[in-house]
């Protein structure tokens, strides 16, 4: 989870929300609406989401948040959610906290487990994180034996960590299964999409420096392809600096059908198609 960024309302008034121009939606694969970020206008921001989005899941980062995103998604119908411990949340009991996800992961309205993954990265935008290598690993492996004992696709996150989770993930044999927020290189993909699982595009595939990630999504196949805000970290380009939310997906799509030449339209129905195959909404 990056660092939060600024709320700014009076600026996003030029950014286009609507789908003027065809009804095709998008389906946002990674979100976090239960953040404190949006206490303030959280029933405007779905409302916002609903006009761009077909779906929005959004996703737990340890039990509290895995609780308050379900909650939410039964109380919005075009809301999903996945429920999981964070890399960072290693300071659990993960009998315990496995058996209390597993309860959760029976409710219709999960379809993943996660957010889980590896990230043996520290920085100021962490906080004071302890790095327990062995402990992350020994919590993904559950998540994704959970994720698989359930039927359910198991979210990844990863930070410098890419030889361990590969390893790792070679070793726990995950059903189904994306890498968040894409920003590895192509042959880190090529070991991905050899595993089976899917690539997930955030507002990053638009910031300028970035042409590595776009090589990415110029190269792989569309059909392995999800797209996803991280909201409300990651702001597309357009709207860098404010607060990221759902509905600006859009702007990520528009980015994906630039970089490998098609149509937005096309984007949106076979990433759409690609979500709905991964997670059974």
């Amino acid at each position: 989870m990056p660092k939060p960024v600024r709320h700014d309302k009076d600026k996003r008034s030029f950014v286009s929300l609507r789908m003027t121009e065809t009804n095709m939606k998008f389906i946002d694969t990674h979100a976090h609406f239960d953040f404190s970020h949006y206490d303030a206008d959280r029933n405007e921001v779905i409302a916002r989401a609903r006009e761009v989005c077909e779906a929005v899941i959004t996703i737990g980062v340890d039990i509290e948040t895995s609780r308050k995103a379900l909650l939410l998604a039964q109380e919005n119908d075009f809301v999903w959610t996945a429920v999981g411990v964070h890399p960072h949340e290693t300071d659990v009991d993960i009998t315990g906290v496995m058996a209390q996800l597993k309860e959760l992961v029976g409710n219709d309205k999960v379809v993943a487990v996660g957010e889980t993954g590896l990230d043996y990265k520290t920085d100021p935008v962490h906080g004071d994180v302890t790095i327990n290598k062995e402990k992350q690993q020994a919590l993904l492996k559950a998540h994704i034996e959970l994720a698989n004992e359930m039927g359910k696709p198991v979210i990844v996150h990863a930070r410098d960590c890419w030889e361990d989770l590969v390893s790792l993930l070679k070793e726990a044999k995950p059903k189904a299964g994306v890498i968040h927020s894409w920003t590895g290189d192509t042959d880190q993909a090529k070991e991905i999409l050899d595993l089976g699982l899917y690539i997930s595009f955030s507002g990053m595939l638009t910031y300028p420096r970035n042409e590595y990630i776009r090589e990415v999504a110029r190269e792989i196949p569309l059909e392995r392809v999800v797209l996803e805000t991280d909201a409300p970290f990651l702001p597309p380009q357009p709207v860098r600096g404010q607060r990221n939310e759902p509905a600006y997906v859009k702007m990520t799509a528009e980015k994906l059908a630039e970089v490998r030449g098609m149509g937005l339209e096309e984007v949106a129905t076979v990433t759409t198609e690609n979500a709905k195959r991964l997670f059974g909404i």
